[in-house]
């Protein structure tokens, strides 16, 4: 047996009060590998009282047969509920396969009512975790949550060790995943290399870190508080102004994850912070095709995700686009007022066919009220429209140029007169 098995259970318990993490009304599902952490997660949920179900994840990435087997083995010993799931396609990252893996459990969770989500994490992966983020370069130290929504980690203040010496002693199987010895991944690196010169300088240096760690995310419970919330694409920089450094931080650092669940390493906010006396137009790439955009006096989140498009307008017709669609009719007499959103024409001046499509740097248009062209990038800048939504606004054309730019600026061709006995009316529906 352990040297103190009880003592174990104790720490365990007083880390799921101290934050938390169950009450009586908590049903639970384990993401269960049945690697050692989360066999002895299973173990000591068990011996606390608590009846878990189980759901193991196969990633496709190598044999799991025998590990199926396992599963359906403690959830027989046990009298617990299993769940055998699999990730479909097939992802090329880290990340990515964690992103799917708990997409899996949230939809077990909700579809069977399970109100938490227990997951294996130790203070050996608390550790590593904090080391990989300062060798990244992040903005923080920001240790793995005790609780985040449903997902819990019961397991988080004591080591794997620790939890290898209890199983091992109760006789209990668990498998290896043989990719924990490859050296090809940091956190193996930092396991085998680094871990162990830290607590041979060092032996209590998981419990100081246990210590540190709650002091941290009591401090940053604080601070995140304090920092204001943007829910919004767009960030007035004159309001970001009136907080002092540390606030900006944070302030854009909650504004990033809460809009694209990206956490930007520090590098990454200082050159965001940057923007704020920086010109419009500038702009900071963070990944997955986001960028932040400086336009006038705001800052704005967007992804380039529009692809160029042209169609063909009928009359009467309907084009359905990406965030909206085109709609042409033919009255017999123009409503008053107008609107932005609705343009005519007086049918018999227009070279058809009608073309609908994305904006092309160069295009030009005669706008209504004005003698000559102007650039539509011209337009777009003094109507503030961010660089981000440009592309998606659908430029209508005939075949001698641009009619009108949806929403925003028509032309001064094909003007509707006393004279006109056939009238275009187009409308611009925006979702």
């Amino acid at each position: 047996m352990p040297k103190n098995p009880t003592h174990l259970l104790q720490k365990i318990k007083e880390t799921i009060e101290f934050f938390q993490l169950l009450d009586d009304r908590s049903r639970i599902l384990i993401g269960f590998s049945t690697g050692p952490d989360s066999v002895g997660l299973l173990l000591a949920l068990h011996r606390l009282g608590y009846r878990p179900a189980l759901c193991y994840i196969d990633h496709g990435l190598r044999p799991v047969t025998d590990e199926i087997i396992l599963t359906e083995e403690y959830g027989r010993r046990y009298g617990l509920r299993c769940f055998i799931e699999e990730i479909g396609e097939k992802k090329s990252t880290e990340a990515e396969m964690r992103k799917e893996r708990y997409r899996i459990l949230t939809r077990i969770a909700e579809s069977e009512g399970f109100n938490r989500i227990a997951l294996g994490h130790t203070l050996t992966d608390q550790l590593e975790t904090i080391i990989i983020n300062l060798t990244r370069g992040s903005s923080r130290i920001r240790p793995i949550p005790p609780i985040r929504e449903r997902f819990i980690r019961p397991l988080i203040e004591v080591t794997r060790d620790e939890i290898i010496e209890y199983i091992e002693a109760e006789g209990l199987r668990y498998s290896r995943d043989p990719t924990n010895e490859e050296m090809c991944y940091t956190r193996n690196r930092i396991r085998k290399q680094i871990t162990p010169i830290l607590t041979s300088i060092n032996p209590g240096i998981y419990q100081q870190l246990k210590r540190n760690i709650r002091f941290w995310l009591e401090e940053e419970a604080f601070f995140d508080a304090m920092a204001p919330q943007f829910d919004s694409i767009e960030l007035d920089i004159n309001i970001l102004k009136d907080y002092n450094g540390v606030m900006r931080r944070r302030a854009v650092l909650k504004w990033i994850v809460s809009n694209t669940e990206i956490r930007p390493d520090s590098r990454m906010v200082t050159q965001i912070l940057a923007l704020i006396d920086g010109q419009s137009g500038r702009q900071v790439e963070i990944r997955d095709g986001f960028t932040v955009v400086r336009e006038f006096d705001k800052l704005y989140l967007g992804r380039d995700e529009v692809e160029p498009f042209i169609y063909e307008l009928g009359i009467p017709g309907e084009i359905v686009l990406r965030r909206g669609r085109i709609v042409s009719t033919i009255i017999s007499e123009a409503p008053s007022p107008y609107s932005e959103d609705v343009a005519f024409f007086d049918l018999s001046k227009l070279s058809l066919p009608l073309m609908v499509r994305s904006w092309q740097d160069g295009d030009q248009i005669s706008p209504f009220g004005m003698e000559g062209k102007k650039k539509v990038k011209e337009i777009w800048n003094e109507k503030k429209i961010p660089c981000h939504r440009r592309r998606a606004i659908p430029i209508i054309e005939d075949q001698k140029g641009i009619i009108w730019i949806a929403g925003v600026k028509r032309s001064n061709r094909a003007v509707v007169t006393n004279t006109t006995e056939r009238i275009l009316k187009i409308t611009y529906e925006i979702e």
